[in-house]
C-alpha cells in the first residue's frame, strides 16, 4: 500500500512535469514525490493525508497537479512544527518556537512576494494562524520548482495555494487580483490584466475541487 501511494506520487509528478514542459531528472522527480508523501503521511493527520492530495489532483494538469501536491505539506497545528522533510527548505526564511513563528529578514525579492501575496510582511511575527501553512507550503514549493518552472508559472503555481485558504468571502478573490499584480513586480515580471483574470479563475476552480469534501451528502465519511 505504501509503495503504491508513492508510486502514484511519483507518477503524478512525471506527469505534471512533462504537462508544463520542463526538463527535470529521475532523482528530481522522485524527490519531489517523497517529500511530499513524508509531509502528508505523518501519523497526526487525519483527513490532509496523501489521499487528499490525490483528490485535489483530480482533473488537474501541469500546474495545477504541483499545487495540489504541495497545497498541505505545512500544518502547523497538527503536525506539531515543520515536516523534518521541509526544515532545511524553510530554515532560511523563519525561527519556530512552541506557539509562534517570525518571518525572518532574509527574504530574497521572489520570495518576499510570496509571503506579501498571502497577506504578511518580511517583518511581520506570525501565529499559527489563517494563510500561515498555505504561505510556508506555498515557500517549500517555490524554493523545490524555481530552478525548473518559470516566473510566471511560478506565479500561478502560488496563486493556486493562496486560493486555498478557507472560510473567506469572494472578496478574497477580488484581492488576489490586485495582490498578483504587486507580487508579479516583486518577480520582476509583467503579466497583463488578461493574465490576472485567468490565473484568478484557475484559482478559485482550484480552490473549490480543495473542497470538494465538504460538499458530501455522506457526513459520517
Amino acid at each position: 500500500m505504501e509503495k503504491s501511494r508513492i508510486l502514484r506520487l511519483i507518477n503524478m509528478v512525471e506527469l505534471a512535469a512533462k504537462q508544463t514542459g520542463i526538463d527535470v531528472t529521475p532523482r528530481w522527480v522522485e524527490d519531489i514525490a517523497l517529500g511530499v508523501f513524508s509531509a502528508m503521511d505523518q501519523s497526526t493527520r487525519v483527513f490532509h493525508q496523501v489521499e487528499h492530495a490525490f483528490d485535489v489532483a483530480e482533473g488537474q494538469e501541469g500546474l495545477g497537479i504541483f499545487a495540489a501536491l504541495f497545497h498541505d505539506v505545512v500544518y502547523l497545528q497538527v503536525d506539531g512544527g515543520i515536516p523534518d522533510c521541509y526544515k532545511k527548505v524553510l530554515k532560511p526564511y523563519i525561527s519556530v518556537g512552541n506557539y509562534t513563528l517570525a518571518v525572518l529578514n532574509n527574504l530574497s525579492p521572489v520570495a518576499h512576494g510570496v509571503v506579501k501575496l498571502f497577506g504578511f510582511d518580511k517583518d511581520s511575527f506570525l501565529t499559527y494562524g489563517s494563510g500561515v501553512n498555505e504561505m510556508l507550503s506555498a515557500l517549500c514549493a517555490l524554493e523545490l520548482m524555481s530552478d525548473v518552472l518559470s516566473k510566471h508559472q511560478l506565479l500561478e503555481l502560488v496563486a493556486y495555494i493562496e486560493a486555498t485558504i478557507p472560510f473567506r468571502d469572494n472578496a478574497a478573490f477580488r484581492e488576489l487580483a490586485e495582490k498578483l499584480k504587486s507580487t508579479a513586480k516583486d518577480f520582476g515580471i509583467r503579466v497583463s490584466a488578461a493574465e490576472v483574470d485567468k490565473i484568478v479563475k484557475k484559482s478559485v476552480a482550484f480552490a473549490n475541487g480543495d473542497v470538494k469534501n465538504f460538499a458530501s451528502v455522506d457526513t459520517g465519511a
